[in-house]
């Protein structure tokens, strides 16, 4: 299957990415001037968001606007995580 792409769409250059967090470890997304989405497709862990922890498990994510920030933790077991950045879309 094929469409046609309209001519005021301009294209963006996402990036994605999949990585581990072993059992006690933590990654911290800064704020960037991107959006972020990051996804836990294994384990279970804890995010840190606005000073707030949240448990989370398999399946969960959470979206961050080019100004946010959070840490995820793996505190159960290994966490994988599948990351994506995408660019502020110029108005």
């Amino acid at each position: 299957m094929s469409f046609e792409v309209p001519e005021h769409v301009r294209p963006i250059r996402a990036r994605v990415r999949q990585f581990f967090i072993d059992h006690g470890e933590s990654f911290k997304a800064d704020a960037q001037d991107k959006h972020q989405l990051l996804y836990l497709m294994e384990g279970a862990g804890r995010i840190n968001l606005e000073n707030k922890d949240h448990d989370v498990t398999k399946g969960m994510g959470i979206y961050l606007g080019p100004s946010e920030t959070a840490t995820i933790s793996a505190t159960d077991s290994t966490v994988k995580i599948f990351h994506l950045t995408v660019p502020q879309i110029p108005k």
